[in-house]
């Protein structure tokens, strides 16, 4: 059962937006999580592969989160056994944590949803039955966005590259496949037409990764069969729980898709360098 949840927490003292590292907010999640089971949390962290989770930092641009105000941190998970030690870790944990030795107090863990909001839930089978069989989808990218190539990042809204991460982590967790053969269909039959984005520096302790965040439109061809068109925007509905690109366990790849008149707006906000994040 995908989940996305968001952690309020309040600051004991001022927090600097810059402090709040990928890896610091990596660190949380699992101290978070040992809160609850300390071998499960051990067993998760050591083994390879893709994880079942994301973590993003919600705010308005904010340069400080400022003491007793709200801090948003958004977590998604791909699996119900570890939502389920997640949430009962967030309960134990009523005394607080620290990032970058300032204290903060856990208020509340919510997962109801609202139009435009970024918390929701949904079953594996409820995603597909709901999936349109739309030509036409628009990804919002809200924290900068980049696939590994080789040894090199590209931050480029590559069709492939995009649709191909959705189906390798839906494949990887839901208990119904999809065909093996869609990278190939994303490759001839999905077109980017619109891009609304630009370039943005992601902070990590010993790096600086270029990503990108906006909206971008993707057009599927228009022979391409109903079933077929059900799975890409199947897959383009998942990106909400599933993230997109590397470092999405330290808050890169925040995505979700929007609808047309969303993507104006999100044009227009780029046009005036403006591109807040909201609850």
């Amino acid at each position: 059962m995908p989940v996305a949840l968001i952690l309020h927490s309040i600051p004991h003292d001022n927090l600097e937006m810059d402090h709040i590292t990928g890896e610091a907010l990596h660190r949380l999640f699992y101290t978070i999580l040992a809160s609850g089971d300390r071998q499960f949390t051990e067993e998760l962290h050591t083994a390879n592969g893709i994880k079942p989770f994301t973590i993003a930092l919600l705010s308005k641009r904010r340069k400080t989160i400022r003491k007793g105000e709200d801090l948003l941190i958004r977590f998604t998970f791909l699996d119900e056994v570890l939502y389920a030690k997640f949430t009962e870790g967030a309960l134990k944990l009523s005394y607080g944590f620290n990032i970058k030795g300032i204290e903060l107090t856990p208020s509340i863990v919510n997962i109801s949803s609202s139009p435009n909001s970024w918390m929701g839930q949904s079953s594996w089978d409820g995603l597909y039955k709901a999936a349109s069989d739309s030509y036409i989808i628009t990804l919002q990218f809200a924290t900068p966005t980049v696939f590994k190539q080789g040894d090199i990042d590209l931050p480029l809204p590559v069709p492939r590259l995009i649709f191909g991460a959705y189906l390798e982590k839906w494949n990887r967790f839901s208990p119904t496949k999809l065909s093996e053969d869609l990278p190939e269909i994303f490759t001839r039959n999905i077109a980017l037409t619109n891009c609304a984005i630009k370039s943005v520096p992601f902070y990590t302790v010993r790096t600086v990764i270029s990503g990108f965040i906006g909206s971008c439109t993707f057009r599927i061809r228009g022979s391409l069969s109903e079933e077929l068109r059900k799975q890409i925007n199947l897959l383009a509905d998942f990106a909400f729980y599933a993230g997109t690109g590397r470092k999405t366990t330290h808050g890169m790849g925040m995505t979700r898709r929007i609808c047309e008149q969303q993507n104006s707006l999100l044009t227009q906000k780029l046009r005036r360098r403006e591109f807040p994040v909201k609850n």
